[in-house]
This record gives structure tokens, C-alpha cells and sequence, in this order.
């Protein structure tokens, strides 16, 4: 496919229903070009008949290293706990101001190379979703919101490592304990962990000219 490809203030829908009728459209939208840029959207009812396999909103697979994924909107996808809103892999990425509710799954992000070039998702809101965000490999997750979801974040912690934000970094190569907190278990996780590489980002302390809800703004 080509690379650099514009993708925007599209609607991609199926039907609703859970029988053969419901069967038109199986994804809304499949890119494989580098470096798209993806932009207000929306992706819904691409439900699936029980025993036909997945449905998926918005997929971005392979997409390189630039991709811009921003304030699209993924509802009503998949069916009995299979499915996606919106799927996004590559080897950098950028992905802001999404909403996904009431999917099976909200949303499912990957950094396929877990290189020093990290994706990026931040500021998304994923909610009433049987799972809020499935994170897998490495990439950095910040500032998103999870609520109402059957889970609100599934996280592959062993094959690319994990993030963790903080104020006081140590210096690569700095053998650490931390310890995870997991639902319905009584005691945290003692886990070790290996400093692989130290990210420094300055944010602006005012932000003007964009706002990621204007479209889909939460009440």
C-alpha cells in the first residue's frame, strides 16, 4: 500500500442485527500504508453472528512509524466478548482524543518493535467496553481514562517491558523491585525490573488551539 494516506471525517457502519443479516461488513476500515493519518471517524455496529469470527471497527495494522490516529469515535463493535473498536500496530505512533464505548474491545494498541522510537498513546477515553484497552509490547500510555468497562486495562507486561512514570528516574542498567497491585488478589505482586532506557519530555505548561473533545465530548 502507499504511505502518507489521509483518512478522514469518514463513517463506516454495519448492521446491527445478530443473524445473517448482520454479516455486510466484517472491519470498517483495514490500512496497511505507512504512516497514515487518521482523523475523525466513526466505526459502529460491526457486530458479528455468534461462531463467525471478530468485527472490528478502525484497524491499523504494520502502519510504520509515524502514524497519527486522532478524535475518532469506535462504538458498538463486536459481539460476546470478541472484537475490536480500534486496533492500531506499528513501530511508532501517535494516538490521541479517541473514545471507544460499548465494544467488546475498546481499544488494542502495540508497539510491534519495542525500539527507542516509542508509540504514543495518550488523552483517549475508553468506556462501557468489555475491555477498556488491551496495551500490548513495549510503547508509552499516559493521561487515557478507563471507566465502566468490564476490565479497563489489559497489559502484556512481558514482552516489551512496561512504563512507569515518575519524577525521580534511575540510571539505565538499575536492577529495581516494585510491586503490582492486582484485582481480587489480597497481596500485591513483588516483581524485579531492569531500567532499559530513561524517556525526558518537557510538556508545555499551556496548550492552546486543539481540543481532543470538541467533537465527542463526555457528559
Amino acid at each position: 500500500a502507499s504511505s502518507g494516506a489521509l483518512i478522514q471525517d469518514n463513517v463506516f457502519y454495519g448492521d446491527a442485527a445478530n443473524s445473517a443479516a448482520g454479516r455486510d461488513q466484517d472491519w470498517g476500515l483495514l490500512l496497511r500504508g505507512l504512516d497514515p493519518t487518521v482523523l475523525r471517524n466513526e466505526a459502529y455496529h460491526l457486530r458479528m453472528r455468534e461462531g463467525f469470527g471478530d468485527r472490528r471497527g478502525i484497524v491499523l495494522e504494520n502502519v510504520g512509524a509515524n502514524a497519527v490516529v486522532r478524535d475518532n469515535l469506535v462504538h458498538d463493535n463486536g459481539f460476546s466478548g470478541t472484537g475490536y473498536g480500534m486496533v492500531v500496530t506499528g513501530t511508532g505512533f501517535d494516538i490521541s482524543g479517541n473514545v471507544a464505548r460499548e465494544n467488546a474491545f475498546g481499544f488494542y494498541f502495540a508497539d510491534s518493535d519495542g525500539g527507542a522510537l516509542q508509540g504514543r498513546a495518550h488523552d483517549n477515553v475508553a468506556y462501557g467496553n468489555g475491555t477498556g484497552y488491551v496495551l500490548e509490547s513495549s510503547g508509552l500510555y499516559e493521561d487515557n481514562q478507563a471507566f465502566d468497562n468490564g476490565v479497563g486495562i489489559q497489559a502484556n507486561l512481558s514482552r516489551g517491558g512496561t512504563f512507569i512514570r515518575t519524577d525521580r528516574p534511575l540510571p539505565v542498567g538499575t536492577v529495581f523491585e516494585f510491586q503490582l497491585f492486582v484485582p481480587h488478589l489480597p497481596d500485591p505482586l513483588a516483581v524485579r525490573g531492569e531500567v532499559a532506557r530513561v524517556i525526558r519530555r518537557l510538556r508545555p505548561q499551556v496548550v492552546l488551539g486543539h481540543d481532543p473533545w470538541k467533537r465527542y465530548r463526555l457528559h
